[in-house]
């Protein structure tokens, strides 16, 4: 009986080990860059709250980003999609174009007719700074549909300490964690 017994406990270890062996081969989470996107920022005189301030266009080929890390799997493994980080970086050589006309930047995430909720905010200090970490919102949701459009654009919006007196040439470059299922 004590045999049968020690043989039941090593076949359930083993099994046991052997599902948790298919689970990490089924599932996997990688990290994957968007960037650097090119666009201008327009010169703003409205110092009004929630101004637009820029619609981004986001080249994203989620596909191929995929398939740099492991060519098994593809968009249609995807089972979520969050955001880990948005960077601004002005582009502009000129000394005083920074981000100190900026008083506050909230990031939303725009494909096809969806819209994200509010993904990123940040309180610009008033300081020359020319790139931006904006920090991403704990809650950050599941952008798995809109991903899927296609068609992405980051909207953002926010108000202005004061107005801005030319073109900013701009970049920005994100990181998105994708959890992938077979």
């Amino acid at each position: 009986m004590r045999g049968s017994a020690f043989f039941f406990l090593i076949a359930s270890l083993m099994l046991s080990s052997a599902c948790s062996k298919i689970n990490d081969t089924t599932v996997m989470n990688i990290t994957v860059n968007q960037g650097p996107a090119a666009y201008n920022i327009p010169i703003i005189s409205s110092l009004d709250t929630g101004t637009t301030i820029a619609t981004i266009p986001v080249p994203f080929d989620l596909d191929a980003l995929i398939k740099l890390q492991n060519t098994r799997l593809s968009s249609k493994n995807v089972k979520k999609l969050r955001i880990n980080s948005i960077n601004l970086t002005i582009t502009d050589t000129v000394k005083d174009v920074t981000f100190a006309n900026f008083e506050t930047l909230s990031i939303r995430l725009q494909g096809g007719s969806l819209s994200s909720n509010v993904l990123a905010t940040l309180n610009v200090s008033d300081s020359q700074v020319k790139t931006l970490n904006i920090p991403v919102n704990a809650t950050a949701e599941d952008l798995k549909d809109i991903i899927a459009t296609g068609d992405l654009k980051y909207v953002i919006r926010g108000t202005l300490r004061k107005a801005t007196t030319k073109v900013y040439a701009t970049t920005t470059s994100s990181t998105f964690r994708v959890e992938l299922e077979l």
